[in-house]
Protein backbone atom coordinates (compact mmCIF):
# COMPACT_ATOMS: atom_id res chain seq x y z
CA UNK A 1 0.00 0.00 0.00
CA UNK A 2 1.36 3.42 -1.00
CA UNK A 3 -0.25 6.51 0.64
CA UNK A 4 -1.22 9.22 -1.86
CA UNK A 5 -3.35 11.78 -0.05
CA UNK A 6 -4.79 12.35 3.43
CA UNK A 7 -7.51 14.85 4.34
CA UNK A 8 -8.40 15.40 8.04
CA UNK A 9 -11.35 17.40 9.42
CA UNK A 10 -12.47 17.66 13.08
CA UNK A 11 -10.31 14.66 13.95
CA UNK A 12 -8.57 14.71 17.35
CA UNK A 13 -6.45 17.92 17.50
CA UNK A 14 -7.29 18.91 13.92
CA UNK A 15 -10.24 21.37 13.99
CA UNK A 16 -9.82 22.86 10.53
CA UNK A 17 -9.37 20.74 7.42
CA UNK A 18 -5.75 19.67 6.85
CA UNK A 19 -4.64 18.06 3.60
CA UNK A 20 -1.40 16.13 3.12
CA UNK A 21 -0.15 15.08 -0.31
CA UNK A 22 2.29 12.15 -0.25
CA UNK A 23 2.76 11.97 -4.02
CA UNK A 24 6.44 11.50 -4.95
CA UNK A 25 7.56 10.90 -1.35
CA UNK A 26 9.56 7.77 -0.60
CA UNK A 27 10.70 8.69 2.91
CA UNK A 28 9.17 11.35 5.14
CA UNK A 29 9.90 12.66 8.62
CA UNK A 30 7.19 14.41 10.62
CA UNK A 31 8.54 16.72 13.33
CA UNK A 32 6.94 19.24 15.67
CA UNK A 33 6.16 20.23 19.22
CA UNK A 34 4.40 17.90 21.61
CA UNK A 35 0.67 17.97 20.99
CA UNK A 36 1.07 19.48 17.53
CA UNK A 37 -0.72 16.50 15.98
CA UNK A 38 2.10 14.35 14.63
CA UNK A 39 0.64 11.08 15.93
CA UNK A 40 -2.86 12.18 14.89
CA UNK A 41 -1.78 11.93 11.24
CA UNK A 42 -0.94 8.25 11.70
CA UNK A 43 -4.08 7.75 13.80
CA UNK A 44 -6.12 9.25 10.96
CA UNK A 45 -4.68 6.64 8.57
CA UNK A 46 -5.47 3.68 10.83
CA UNK A 47 -8.90 5.11 11.68
CA UNK A 48 -9.72 5.57 7.99
CA UNK A 49 -8.55 2.04 7.16
CA UNK A 50 -9.85 0.05 10.13
CA UNK A 51 -11.93 2.42 12.28
CA UNK A 52 -9.32 1.95 15.05
CA UNK A 53 -7.07 4.45 16.81
CA UNK A 54 -5.41 5.13 20.17
CA UNK A 55 -8.65 6.67 21.46
CA UNK A 56 -10.58 4.70 24.05
CA UNK A 57 -13.94 5.15 22.31
CA UNK A 58 -15.20 6.08 18.88
CA UNK A 59 -16.60 9.40 20.09
CA UNK A 60 -13.17 10.44 21.43
CA UNK A 61 -11.80 10.83 17.87
CA UNK A 62 -14.18 13.74 17.26
CA UNK A 63 -12.64 17.12 18.06
CA UNK A 64 -14.09 18.57 21.28
CA UNK A 65 -15.08 21.87 19.67
CA UNK A 66 -16.71 19.99 16.78
CA UNK A 67 -18.57 17.82 19.28
CA UNK A 68 -19.93 20.91 21.01
CA UNK A 69 -21.05 22.35 17.66
CA UNK A 70 -22.56 19.02 16.49
CA UNK A 71 -20.07 18.68 13.61
CA UNK A 72 -18.64 15.38 12.44
CA UNK A 73 -15.11 14.08 12.19
CA UNK A 74 -14.12 13.20 8.63
CA UNK A 75 -11.02 11.51 7.22
CA UNK A 76 -10.37 10.89 3.52
CA UNK A 77 -7.46 8.55 2.75
CA UNK A 78 -6.30 7.81 -0.80
CA UNK A 79 -3.73 5.10 -1.50
CA UNK A 80 -2.39 2.89 -4.25
CA UNK A 81 -2.44 -0.89 -4.03
CA UNK A 82 -1.23 -3.16 -6.84
CA UNK A 83 -1.32 -0.22 -9.30
CA UNK A 84 -4.96 0.56 -8.47
CA UNK A 85 -6.01 3.76 -6.66
CA UNK A 86 -8.50 3.49 -3.79
CA UNK A 87 -10.20 6.01 -1.52
CA UNK A 88 -11.70 5.49 1.93
CA UNK A 89 -13.97 8.08 3.53
CA UNK A 90 -14.81 7.55 7.20
CA UNK A 91 -17.11 9.86 9.17
CA UNK A 92 -18.23 10.00 12.78
CA UNK A 93 -20.50 12.34 14.72
CA UNK A 94 -20.60 12.13 18.51
CA UNK A 95 -23.42 9.84 19.62
CA UNK A 96 -24.03 8.63 16.08
CA UNK A 97 -23.06 5.54 14.10
CA UNK A 98 -19.76 5.58 12.24
CA UNK A 99 -20.06 5.68 8.43
CA UNK A 100 -17.48 4.35 5.96
CA UNK A 101 -17.22 4.39 2.16
CA UNK A 102 -14.84 2.44 -0.10
CA UNK A 103 -14.20 3.66 -3.64
CA UNK A 104 -11.92 2.82 -6.54
CA UNK A 105 -10.63 5.31 -9.09
CA UNK A 106 -12.15 5.41 -12.56
CA UNK A 107 -10.43 8.60 -13.70
CA UNK A 108 -8.25 10.22 -11.02
CA UNK A 109 -7.57 13.36 -13.08
CA UNK A 110 -11.28 13.94 -13.61
CA UNK A 111 -12.09 12.98 -10.02
CA UNK A 112 -14.30 10.05 -11.01
CA UNK A 113 -14.62 7.24 -8.44
CA UNK A 114 -16.62 4.00 -8.42
CA UNK A 115 -18.27 2.94 -5.15
CA UNK A 116 -17.36 -0.42 -3.59
CA UNK A 117 -19.32 0.31 -0.42
CA UNK A 118 -21.35 -2.58 0.99
CA UNK A 119 -24.94 -2.46 2.20
CA UNK A 120 -23.71 -2.28 5.82
CA UNK A 121 -20.61 -0.87 7.54
CA UNK A 122 -19.55 -4.40 8.53
CA UNK A 123 -19.51 -5.51 4.91
CA UNK A 124 -17.44 -2.48 3.88
CA UNK A 125 -14.93 -3.02 6.73
CA UNK A 126 -14.54 -6.68 5.74
CA UNK A 127 -13.99 -5.65 2.12
CA UNK A 128 -11.17 -3.28 3.22
CA UNK A 129 -9.48 -6.02 5.30
CA UNK A 130 -9.81 -8.42 2.37
CA UNK A 131 -8.32 -5.81 0.05
CA UNK A 132 -5.34 -5.07 2.34
CA UNK A 133 -4.82 -8.69 3.32
CA UNK A 134 -4.45 -7.81 7.01
CA UNK A 135 -6.44 -6.55 9.98
CA UNK A 136 -5.60 -3.74 12.38
CA UNK A 137 -3.55 -5.95 14.72
CA UNK A 138 -1.34 -7.26 11.91
CA UNK A 139 -1.01 -3.77 10.39
CA UNK A 140 0.01 -2.28 13.75
CA UNK A 141 2.72 -4.92 14.32
CA UNK A 142 4.08 -5.02 10.78
CA UNK A 143 3.70 -1.57 9.21
CA UNK A 144 2.86 0.81 12.00
CA UNK A 145 4.65 1.06 15.33
CA UNK A 146 2.90 3.12 17.96
CA UNK A 147 4.88 5.38 20.22
CA UNK A 148 6.01 3.47 23.29
CA UNK A 149 4.84 0.16 21.80
CA UNK A 150 7.75 -0.78 19.57
CA UNK A 151 8.23 -4.02 21.49
CA UNK A 152 4.57 -5.03 21.26
CA UNK A 153 5.33 -7.89 18.83
CA UNK A 154 7.98 -9.38 21.09
CA UNK A 155 5.74 -9.21 24.13
CA UNK A 156 2.95 -11.25 22.50
CA UNK A 157 2.54 -14.97 23.05
CA UNK A 158 3.93 -17.52 20.64
CA UNK A 159 0.54 -18.26 19.14
CA UNK A 160 -0.17 -14.55 18.66
CA UNK A 161 3.20 -13.98 16.98
CA UNK A 162 2.57 -17.01 14.79
CA UNK A 163 -0.79 -15.61 13.76
CA UNK A 164 0.71 -12.19 12.95
CA UNK A 165 3.51 -13.71 10.88
CA UNK A 166 1.04 -15.98 9.12
CA UNK A 167 -1.03 -12.94 8.17
CA UNK A 168 2.08 -11.09 6.93
CA UNK A 169 3.46 -13.99 4.91
CA UNK A 170 0.11 -14.98 3.49
CA UNK A 171 0.14 -18.38 5.17
CA UNK A 172 -3.51 -17.95 6.00
CA UNK A 173 -4.18 -17.94 2.29
CA UNK A 174 -2.67 -21.43 2.05
CA UNK A 175 -4.83 -22.48 4.98
CA UNK A 176 -7.81 -21.23 3.03
CA UNK A 177 -6.61 -23.24 0.02
CA UNK A 178 -6.20 -26.31 2.24
CA UNK A 179 -9.69 -25.88 3.64
CA UNK A 180 -11.10 -25.43 0.15
CA UNK A 181 -9.33 -28.58 -1.08
CA UNK A 182 -10.60 -30.47 1.98
CA UNK A 183 -14.15 -29.33 1.27
CA UNK A 184 -13.79 -30.29 -2.40
CA UNK A 185 -12.39 -33.70 -1.45
CA UNK A 186 -15.19 -34.24 1.06
CA UNK A 187 -17.81 -33.33 -1.56
CA UNK A 188 -16.16 -35.67 -4.08
CA UNK A 189 -16.08 -38.50 -1.53
CA UNK A 190 -19.75 -37.94 -0.73
CA UNK A 191 -20.59 -37.95 -4.41
CA UNK A 192 -18.55 -41.15 -4.89
CA UNK A 193 -20.42 -42.78 -2.01
CA UNK A 194 -23.73 -41.84 -3.60
CA UNK A 195 -22.57 -43.19 -6.98
CA UNK A 196 -21.44 -46.46 -5.37
CA UNK A 197 -24.85 -46.82 -3.74
CA UNK A 198 -26.55 -46.15 -7.08
CA UNK A 199 -24.33 -48.74 -8.81
CA UNK A 200 -25.20 -51.30 -6.10
CA UNK A 201 -28.89 -50.60 -6.63
CA UNK A 202 -28.49 -51.03 -10.39
CA UNK A 203 -26.62 -54.32 -9.96
CA UNK A 204 -29.33 -55.57 -7.60
CA UNK A 205 -31.99 -54.62 -10.13
CA UNK A 206 -30.06 -56.47 -12.85
CA UNK A 207 -30.00 -59.60 -10.68
CA UNK A 208 -33.74 -59.30 -10.25
CA UNK A 209 -34.32 -58.77 -13.97
CA UNK A 210 -35.54 -62.34 -14.70
CA UNK A 211 -37.91 -62.48 -11.74
CA UNK A 212 -39.24 -59.03 -12.56
CA UNK A 213 -39.71 -60.07 -16.18
CA UNK A 214 -41.74 -63.10 -15.09
CA UNK A 215 -43.75 -60.95 -12.71
CA UNK A 216 -44.37 -58.53 -15.55
CA UNK A 217 -45.59 -61.31 -17.83
CA UNK A 218 -47.92 -62.58 -15.10
CA UNK A 219 -49.21 -59.09 -14.53
CA UNK A 220 -49.69 -58.60 -18.28
CA UNK A 221 -51.64 -61.86 -18.55
CA UNK A 222 -53.81 -60.87 -15.57
CA UNK A 223 -54.36 -57.51 -17.17
CA UNK A 224 -55.47 -59.12 -20.44
CA UNK A 225 -57.81 -61.45 -18.52
CA UNK A 226 -59.35 -58.60 -16.61
CA UNK A 227 -59.63 -56.61 -19.79
CA UNK A 228 -61.53 -59.49 -21.46
CA UNK A 229 -63.82 -59.85 -18.45
CA UNK A 230 -64.46 -56.14 -18.55
CA UNK A 231 -65.42 -56.28 -22.24
CA UNK A 232 -67.70 -59.29 -21.58
CA UNK A 233 -69.36 -57.56 -18.68
CA UNK A 234 -69.82 -54.46 -20.76
CA UNK A 235 -71.58 -56.55 -23.45
CA UNK A 236 -73.77 -58.18 -20.78
CA UNK A 237 -74.53 -54.77 -19.36
CA UNK A 238 -75.49 -53.44 -22.78
CA UNK A 239 -77.76 -56.47 -23.38
CA UNK A 240 -79.31 -56.02 -19.93
CA UNK A 241 -79.96 -52.37 -20.71
CA UNK A 242 -81.61 -53.34 -24.00
CA UNK A 243 -83.72 -55.96 -22.19
CA UNK A 244 -84.69 -53.40 -19.56
CA UNK A 245 -85.72 -50.97 -22.30
CA UNK A 246 -87.77 -53.73 -24.02
CA UNK A 247 -89.46 -54.65 -20.72
CA UNK A 248 -90.27 -51.01 -20.15
CA UNK A 249 -91.84 -50.80 -23.63
CA UNK A 250 -93.81 -54.00 -23.05
CA UNK A 251 -95.02 -52.70 -19.69
CA UNK A 252 -96.21 -49.59 -21.45
CA UNK A 253 -97.98 -51.66 -24.09
CA UNK A 254 -99.64 -53.78 -21.39
CA UNK A 255 -100.75 -50.63 -19.65
CA UNK A 256 -102.14 -49.28 -22.91
CA UNK A 257 -103.96 -52.58 -23.57
CA UNK A 258 -105.36 -52.58 -20.03
CA UNK A 259 -106.71 -49.07 -20.54
CA UNK A 260 -108.12 -50.06 -23.94
CA UNK A 261 -109.74 -53.15 -22.37
CA UNK A 262 -111.26 -51.03 -19.63
CA UNK A 263 -112.62 -48.60 -22.17
CA UNK A 264 -113.99 -51.51 -24.28
CA UNK A 265 -115.58 -53.13 -21.21
CA UNK A 266 -117.17 -49.86 -20.28
CA UNK A 267 -118.42 -49.38 -23.83
CA UNK A 268 -119.79 -52.98 -23.84
CA UNK A 269 -121.56 -52.36 -20.56
CA UNK A 270 -123.04 -49.19 -22.01
CA UNK A 271 -124.14 -51.07 -25.13
CA UNK A 272 -125.68 -53.91 -23.08
CA UNK A 273 -127.57 -51.42 -20.98
CA UNK A 274 -128.78 -49.70 -24.15
CA UNK A 275 -129.76 -53.11 -25.65
CA UNK A 276 -131.67 -54.12 -22.53
CA UNK A 277 -133.46 -50.81 -22.60
CA UNK A 278 -134.34 -51.21 -26.29
CA UNK A 279 -135.45 -54.80 -25.77
CA UNK A 280 -137.73 -53.68 -22.97
CA UNK A 281 -139.14 -50.97 -25.18
CA UNK A 282 -139.63 -53.51 -27.97
CA UNK A 283 -141.46 -55.87 -25.61
CA UNK A 284 -143.77 -53.04 -24.60
CA UNK A 285 -144.46 -52.18 -28.21
CA UNK A 286 -145.06 -55.82 -29.13
CA UNK A 287 -147.48 -56.11 -26.23
CA UNK A 288 -149.31 -53.03 -27.45
CA UNK A 289 -149.46 -54.51 -30.95
CA UNK A 290 -150.69 -57.82 -29.67
CA UNK A 291 -153.64 -56.12 -27.99
CA UNK A 292 -154.80 -54.41 -31.15
CA UNK A 293 -154.32 -57.46 -33.62
CA UNK A 294 -157.56 -59.30 -34.98
CA UNK A 295 -158.16 -62.96 -34.18
CA UNK A 296 -157.74 -65.83 -36.76
CA UNK A 297 -160.45 -66.50 -39.49
CA UNK A 298 -162.70 -69.53 -38.63
CA UNK A 299 -162.48 -72.65 -40.83
CA UNK A 300 -165.52 -74.02 -42.72
CA UNK A 301 -166.04 -77.81 -42.70
CA UNK A 302 -164.68 -79.40 -45.89
CA UNK A 303 -163.94 -76.10 -47.54
CA UNK A 304 -161.13 -73.71 -47.71
CA UNK A 305 -160.87 -71.22 -45.00
CA UNK A 306 -162.59 -68.04 -45.44
CA UNK A 307 -160.56 -65.17 -46.74
CA UNK A 308 -159.85 -62.45 -44.46
CA UNK A 309 -161.65 -59.28 -45.12
CA UNK A 310 -159.65 -56.60 -46.75
CA UNK A 311 -157.95 -54.57 -44.26
CA UNK A 312 -159.33 -51.25 -43.39
CA UNK A 313 -157.62 -48.27 -44.77
CA UNK A 314 -157.37 -46.94 -41.28
CA UNK A 315 -155.32 -49.98 -40.13
CA UNK A 316 -151.73 -49.62 -40.92
CA UNK A 317 -150.36 -52.16 -43.32
CA UNK A 318 -146.75 -52.18 -41.97
CA UNK A 319 -145.28 -51.30 -38.64
CA UNK A 320 -141.69 -50.13 -38.70
CA UNK A 321 -139.93 -50.07 -35.34
CA UNK A 322 -138.67 -46.64 -34.42
CA UNK A 323 -135.59 -47.71 -32.47
CA UNK A 324 -132.30 -47.91 -34.35
CA UNK A 325 -130.79 -51.20 -35.27
CA UNK A 326 -128.12 -52.43 -32.99
CA UNK A 327 -124.98 -53.82 -34.49
CA UNK A 328 -123.78 -57.30 -33.73
CA UNK A 329 -121.94 -57.48 -30.47
CA UNK A 330 -118.80 -59.48 -30.38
Amino acid sequence: MIPRRLEITNFLSYRETAELDFTGLHLACISGMNGAGKSSILDAMTWALFGESRSKSDDDVVNRVATAEGAEARVVFEFELEEVDYRIIRRKKAGRTMLVELQTAVDTAAGQWKSLTGAKNKETNEAIIQLLGMNFTTFRNASFLLQGQADEFTTKTASQRKQILADLLGVNQWDAYRDAVAETRKAAENELTILDAQVSDIELELLQEESRKQAWEIAQAEYNRLKGEKETRELVLQQARKTADLITQQKQQVQNLRLAHQRAAQQLADWQATLAKRQAERARHEALLAKGKPSNTPMRHGKRPMKRPAPSKRWPMRITPWWPRCGRLS
